[in-house]
């Protein structure tokens, strides 16, 4: 549940820098999954295996629970 929080507040964070111009230029999608927890677990593997992102989990519907992109960038 910690890593699942933690992952949602670091989309939010990610999204918000989105809204306001501040992202990188290009995002490339790493993965698909049928809900962010089986993301979160995906990218929280990549961080442990010394991945230097970044990495972030965006939802695909409004349903923050549901499916769920791996995104570069």
């Amino acid at each position: 549940m910690r890593k699942t929080l933690t992952t949602l507040a670091l989309c939010t964070a990610a999204f918000s820098a989105l809204g306001a111009g501040t992202a990188l230029a290009e995002e490339v999608v790493i993965g698909h999954y049928d809900t962010s927890a089986e993301c979160s677990d995906v990218l929280m593997q990549h961080a442990a295996d010394g991945d230097p992102g970044p990495l972030m989990c965006a939802p695909t519907t409004d349903d923050l629970e549901g499916p769920t992109d791996l995104v570069r960038g």
